[in-house]
């Protein structure tokens, strides 16, 4: 079974939940976060871990992390920390994922295909773009 695939009751193996989030969540500039990545961050807010540890755990090796690592890489990936131990909490949060990545597939395809035109018709997008937010705003508004 690959990751995402798990069947049983409650959450998948620990292995397979965190590797989902280091499949699904993105840095800033677009590309996955490393181990390190998320040691680092785990270390700046005062927890302790390595990146060997995570790696271990992101392979199986090690499956029962402490409470104070769970909630750090909870933390790391901004996801509730029952992700990890409770099934409908898992997949609440992986259905926002899945969401949230073709969301983004979306507006990247929709980027690409503004990148292609001319600066005048890229303006002319983007006068669109702003009438289209302000009907929007008055729908919501009523």
């Amino acid at each position: 079974m690959g990751t995402g695939e798990h069947d049983g009751e409650g959450p998948p193996p620990f292995a397979e939940a965190l590797n989902l989030l280091f499949d699904k969540r993105r840095r800033a500039d677009g590309r996955m976060f490393s181990n390190e990545d998320i040691a680092a961050a785990i270390r700046a807010n005062g927890g302790a871990i390595t990146q060997s540890y995570i790696w271990m755990l992101r392979n199986g090796q090690r499956d029962d992390p402490k409470a104070s690592h769970l909630r750090a890489l909870a933390t790391a990936f901004d996801v509730p920390a029952g992700y990890f131990l409770d099934a409908p909490v898992h997949e609440r949060v992986r259905a926002e994922l899945d969401g949230r990545v073709a969301q983004a597939g979306a507006s990247d395809a929709l980027l690409d295909r503004v990148r292609e035109l001319s600066p005048l018709h890229q303006h002319l997008i983007m006068v669109m773009i702003e009438q289209v937010g302000e009907l929007e705003k008055r729908e919501t508004d009523r």
